[in-house]
């Protein structure tokens, strides 16, 4: 990121990035149409992709169809609340099985 792009962005915005950006954890912002809008480098890890292809994918071609991740996303929507799962299975496409606990707000 260049300084003038650092300018150009508001104090609050860039801080909040930042701290996303530095958290272990794997991170991720989805548009209503599951496209990714943000993912931090602990999501390029465990997805084991860039964040620049992820963008360019809608997040359901990240897991196999019928993920109980997805369908915690769809339940937290549609309730218009947080949700969260601990100890849930999710099979990757690349990975395979992974255990994770998962929260989407």
């Amino acid at each position: 990121m260049s300084p003038a792009d650092i300018q150009a962005r508001s104090a609050p915005a860039f801080l909040h990035e930042a701290m996303l950006t530095a958290l272990p954890y794997p991170i991720l912002c989805l548009e209503i149409n599951e496209r990714v809008l943000f993912a931090n480098p602990a999501a390029e890890l465990f997805f084991d992709i860039s964040t620049a292809v992820m963008m360019r994918n809608s997040f359901t071609k990240l897991l196999v169809p019928n993920s109980p991740l997805l369908i915690l996303i769809e339940n937290a929507r549609k309730r218009g609340v947080a949700a969260s799962e601990y100890g849930i299975t999710v099979m990757l496409p690349k990975q395979g099985e992974r255990v994770v606990d998962a929260t989407v707000t």
